[in-house]
């Protein structure tokens, strides 16, 4: 995995919504910790476009053939 800009700008930017969601939260309660997880999907697309983009066959929502 070769570390780009992009990557790490998205990687800071999560971490920050993290910590912002944690301290509004008052602590590390589920549903910050919920939150904080959702946060794993932008990054997943961001950091891994040709595995996720490269995706075909059927899936629970029907047959993704792009």
């Amino acid at each position: 995995m070769q570390v780009t800009a992009g990557r790490v700008l998205s990687l800071l930017i999560a971490t920050m919504y993290g910590i912002l969601l944690i301290i509004h939260a008052g602590t590390a309660t589920g549903t910050a910790v919920k939150d904080c997880l959702v946060l794993l999907i932008p990054l997943a697309l961001i950091w891994f476009p040709e595995e996720i983009g490269g995706l075909t066959g059927y899936f629970k929502s029907g047959y993704v053939n792009v």
